[in-house]
């Protein structure tokens, strides 16, 4: 996977470029895995970091004798080699390399098997460590007694480290014993530590050669509960114990939570909360955690549910958060007085409602910044539509509301839809002063209305479409921001568009048509006024004219199966196309269907600065958007041509697909290739999309892939819902 990316620098430094690169190989008999930053250098400081976008970290393996890895930095000064090359049952040889310093060690082994481990074994270890002999022996002995690990390791002529370990265990009552004396650095540090497990009880002791001791404690009973405890010289430095209880049927989930620490002062914890915390170090605290849920009953989203929260410092609260959805209201409520005062809250705790009557209504209150309501509320209302309300308050001042009403008729005869809303915002709310108040093209407002109606004659036609009508109007502070005004409902058509924070005059467009004789089209536009095309009483033949002007003439030819035509310009070129299909065109709906379902289309266009060659054939079932019924289809498209702007150009693509059991399988491959323009490459642009919709499973599995230049841009979704995909940019 290969990750391109590019920011641009708002302070002016320029572009910062780069890319991540992962990859994963097997070659031979290594494994191979690759992570490799890089960047292009920038004038400015770069918003990812130096120390992570320059990087490459590589781990080579054959999984049974060789190891290789390397991680290289050089705003870390890091470029660290490994190598490990093992003979299994026999020594393994381990060189560090970072730089100027050397790690060369090797271990030879002796009566060691990793398959049968019987505690007896010996290990020889030389080598050399920045320089200096490394030499030592690991060895392993067993009797009635235990086990017994000892480890000599010698730097130079110096003693390294010596550690002698007595180990104990025993199996049928899960326990577990020992004792390590150790010397370490030629003896500056030296001591015992002692281990031992039973009874789901760990106790680590750790004596030094000053007699000073730490021991840590860890209890744990499954499932119930938890305890820590840290001692100096026999002396508690710290406790955490927690228990919990879990309640789980088809109807519920509960589970509470109960901890307690105490902590000493002359602890190493406490002077560091002491100094670095900002609410400082306690003697005793106490968490209460509660958990409800209804699995039963839901919300809107979720099922209902209680969490209480109470944290006890010192004898006094320290937070207090409850959280109830099984209410209605719902309440919410924090109050944690070190964080208020830190953070100059003054209310005493903070609150809020929310009471959601599902598909009617919610209102939530809170007591923040003198107090915050918003409401929202929709219902249907007398007029078939809908009525829509929004508020929203501070500190008891409105500031801002939103209305909005619709109205809706269908019947056989007409369909008619009406918008009325009006927005009302406070110049002081923030809405105004971060939003409304920044408008670039738009005009600023407090209030601004708006009505808009959309119209469709359901019994009179044009020559295609029913006639309709779309019409809207909009105020900003009594002043008129916006008109529209689009109809084919009267004679002439009329397109009107009153705009001015977009345009500088008032758009007008009116058309008037007599189907096979006239389409006049006039325009009140500076460089646009209007065409027109007419008849001019020669068999089939038009004429063109724009602004006025005469542009050109033309005839066409149509059949059952073609139509041809051919325009010819003032200037003398012209455009010659001729489009032919399978079958006569449909008068009936049952002609059509059959016209539409299977077919072939031969596009062939002949001009003086252009041409074209086109073939288009598809054959499917008739859908009936069921997805649990077979369907199937196919589409091919090849064409080629050549013009100005693209030169010699060719494209193809072929789709497949097939429905059945609510899966959706498609196909869609094809090839693209220009001479000139943005398009140009040197190959074919390569297209493959396929994929599958799993609609029961809401999965979606199939790579989508584009190839230009030889370079692979994809994204491939795995099998299962919420896995990541696979991508690659410019592979």
């Amino acid at each position: 996977m290969v990750v391109h990316y590019l920011m641009v620098h708002s302070d002016g430094d320029g572009e910062e470029k780069g890319q991540l690169k992962i990859e994963r190989k097997h070659v031979g008999d290594l494994w191979t895995t690759l992570i490799q930053t890089t960047a292009v250098p920038i004038g400015g400081k770069p918003i990812i970091p130096a120390s992570i976008s320059n990087i490459e970290v590589m781990l080579e393996s054959d999984r049974a004798t060789k190891l290789n890895a390397k991680y290289v930095n050089p705003t870390k000064h890091r470029d660290i080699h490994i190598h490990i090359i093992r003979v299994p049952g026999k020594s393994a040889k381990v060189e560090i390399v970072n730089g100027a310093r050397k790690h060369d060690l090797t271990f030879k082994v002796g009566d060691l098997d990793f398959k049968h481990m019987d505690g007896v074994f010996d290990i020889a270890v030389e080598g050399t460590s920045l320089g200096e002999p490394i030499k030592g022996t690991i060895t392993g002995t067993k009797n009635d007694q235990g086990q017994r690990v000892k480890v000599e390791l010698e730097k130079g002529n110096k003693k390294l480290i010596q550690l002698d370990s007595k180990i104990k265990i025993n199996t049928q009552a899960k326990a577990v014993s020992s004792m390590t004396k150790y010397s370490l650095l030629g003896g500056a540090m030296q001591g015992k530590l002692s281990l031992k497990f039973e009874n789901f009880v760990l106790t680590l002791k750790n004596t030094d050669s000053a007699k000073e001791t730490l021991e840590l404690t860890v209890g744990v009973v499954l499932g119930e509960s938890l305890t820590i405890e840290g001692k100096k010289n026999g002396e508690s430095m710290w406790m955490y114990k927690t228990s919990r209880t879990t309640k789980r049927t088809d109807d519920v989930f509960e589970l509470t939570l109960d901890t307690d620490m105490t902590l000493s002062e002359k602890s190493v914890v406490s002077k560091f909360l002491s100094e670095k915390y900002p609410y400082g170090a306690f003697h005793t605290r106490h968490n209460k955690i509660h958990i409800f849920v209804d699995k039963k009953h839901m919300n809107k989203l979720a099922p209902k549910f209680k969490v209480d929260v109470h944290l006890m410092k010192d004898g006094a609260h320290a937070i207090d958060f409850i959280a109830d959805t099984t209410t209605s209201p719902y309440k919410f409520t924090l109050v944690a007085p070190n964080f208020f005062k830190r953070w100059a809250i003054k209310q005493s705790s903070l609150d809020v409602t929310v009471d959601h009557q599902i598909g009617k209504s919610i209102v939530i209150d809170t007591n923040v910044y003198g107090g915050i309501h918003l409401e929202a509320t929709r219902g249907d209302n007398a007029k078939g539509g809908r009525d829509i309300h929004v508020l929203a308050k501070k500190g008891g001042q409105q500031m801002f509301k939103l209305d909005v009403s619709t109205e809706k008729i269908s019947n056989d005869n007409e369909f008619k839809f009406i918008l009325h809303d009006t927005f009302e915002v406070n110049p002081e709310s923030i809405l105004y002063k971060k939003i409304i108040s920044h408008y670039k093209f738009l005009t600023p407002f407090t209030k601004r209305s708006g009505e808009f109606e959309f119209y469709v004659n359901k019994e009179d036609k044009n020559v295609v479409l029913h006639k309709f009508y779309a019409k809207g109007k909009v105020m900003k502070d009594s002043t008129k921001a916006l008109e529209l005004l689009i109809t084919t409902n009267e004679k002439p058509y009329k397109f009107e568009l009153f705009a001015p924070a977009f345009l500088k005059k008032e758009a007008k467009i009116s058309v008037e048509h007599n189907p096979g004789q006239l389409l006049n089209v006039v325009a009140n536009f500076d460089k646009f006024t209007g065409f027109k095309i007419s008849k001019t009483g020669s068999g089939s033949e038009r004429q063109i004219e724009v602004n006025g002007k005469k542009l050109g003439k033309g005839e066409y030819t149509l059949t059952d199966h073609s139509f041809t035509t051919k325009v010819t310009l003032a200037d003398g070129n012209y455009l010659e196309p001729t489009i032919t299909w399978v079958g006569k065109l449909p008068h009936t709906k049952h002609e059509a269907e059959v016209f539409f379902l299977e077919n072939n289309v031969h596009v062939k266009v002949a001009g003086s600065k252009r041409n074209l060659d086109l073939n288009l054939n598809w054959k499917m079932t008739k859908p009936d958007w069921n997805f649990g019924t077979p369907e199937h289809g196919k589409i091919s498209l090849n064409a080629k041509g050549h013009n100005s702007r693209w030169g010699d150009y060719s494209v193809s693509r072929d789709a497949n697909w097939n429905v059945e059991h609510k899966v959706i399988d498609v196909s869609w491959t094809g090839k693209a290739q220009f001479e000139m323009g943005r398009l140009a490459t040197a190959t074919p642009i390569e297209t493959e999309f396929i994929f599958k919709v799993l609609l029961d499973k809401k999965d979606l599995i199939g790579k989508f892939m584009k190839k230009v230049n030889g370079k692979e841009y994809s994204i491939d979704f795995p099998q299962g819902s919420g896995v990541m995909p696979k991508i690659i940019m410019g592979q």
